[in-house]
């Protein structure tokens, strides 16, 4: 463990002494916390101004308003798809100095094909210095799940289950338990408020996680108020259709990676070569294997999903008679 970070012993949560003391984890359990990054008011306003001076409108209110921000990066225990914890990482952002009592803005990222570009390595991803600014210099504490299997968790032996609506919605309310738990050691005061919101996959994670928070409200740390989801792939047979008639750029890659993220939890027993055209078929594991950016992955993929896959494939996915369809 680096130096700065705090093993949490469970001798500091009296409600779980007893299965900590035995070696039991439990879903939400928050494993250790450590500083990330923080930012003056200075840096807060610059991102404000580069970010939103192009578009015209009037932040002049959000930058008189800005405090500075300090972020935590943590890791908590939550189920992959086969139920075994895994522990998962993200990014926990507030305002400096603290002063009030905060509600909570959950935000969920895109798509992330290299799995350090994500919340809990915050100088690498643009989605976390803007929820850092927008929200977390504003009255809110943000919290910014990174998802199993990139970032700082378990990301070394599992693949991350893209576009898994039931383990994303776990990944993301675990998130919020752990940062229940964190509150109570920094401290920072939360009221019972909670606003979710994402954009892309993460608008896909966001609704994943209302379903699953309406559905067990009892359950959760905190109350949804309000919750955006934006531009999300809810429905990805039509996602499949619009990819396979327009090939925007990335659509060979997002198929590639949404097909191995399906193959894995579904486990489909065809060879690859069935699936993807040679050579694609012997380098795509090593390709998407989230140690490339987006535009090295692009680079090494063709431009077209009819280039990338198999005739065969792609006629049995549009006869709906494949089972990743």
């Amino acid at each position: 463990m680096k130096p700065r970070s705090i093993l949490l012993l469970l001798a500091c949560l009296p409600a779980v002494c007893a299965s900590s003391a035995s070696g039991a984890h439990y879903a939400g359990q928050l494993v250790e916390f450590e500083p990330a990054a923080e930012y003056s008011i200075q840096q807060v306003t610059q991102t404000l101004a580069a970010a939103y001076t192009v578009t015209g409108e009037d932040i002049g209110p959000l930058m008189r308003s800005a405090t500075a921000v300090k972020a935590y990066a943590i890791k908590y225990y939550t189920p992959y798809v086969d139920g075994r914890l895994v522990i998962a990482s993200g990014l926990v952002s507030m305002p400096e100095p603290l002063a009030a009592s905060y509600p909570v803005v959950a935000y969920m990222h895109g798509t992330a094909l290299k799995n350090d570009q994500v919340p809990s390595y915050p100088d690498r991803c643009d989605e976390a210095l803007l929820i850092n600014t927008l929200f977390a210099s504003h009255g809110y504490v943000a919290v910014m799940p990174d998802y199993i299997g990139q970032g700082r968790g378990t990301n070394d032996s599992i693949r991350h289950p893209y576009l898994y609506a039931a383990t994303t919605a776990t990944t993301v309310t675990d998130m919020l338990k752990a940062v229940n738990e964190l509150s109570a050691l920094l401290p920072v005061q939360l009221n019972n408020k909670l606003f979710i919101c994402g954009l892309s996959q993460g608008g896909h994670s966001t609704m994943a996680a209302q379903r699953y928070i309406e559905q067990a409200p009892a359950a959760q740390p905190f109350r949804l108020v309000a919750s955006a989801p934006c531009a999300g792939p809810y429905y990805l047979p039509i996602l499949w259709d619009f990819w396979l008639a327009n090939n925007p750029y990335k659509a060979p890659p997002l198929t590639a990676h949404l097909y191995l993220s399906y193959k894995s939890i579904y486990g489909f027993s065809e060879a690859l070569g069935s699936v993807f055209i040679p050579p694609y078929d012997g380098s795509i594991e090593s390709i998407d294997d989230g140690t490339h950016t987006d535009v090295e992955v692009c680079s090494m993929l063709p431009a077209t999903i009819q280039t990338l896959m198999q005739a065969g494939f792609i006629n049995v996915v549009n006869a709906r008679t494949h089972p990743f369809y």
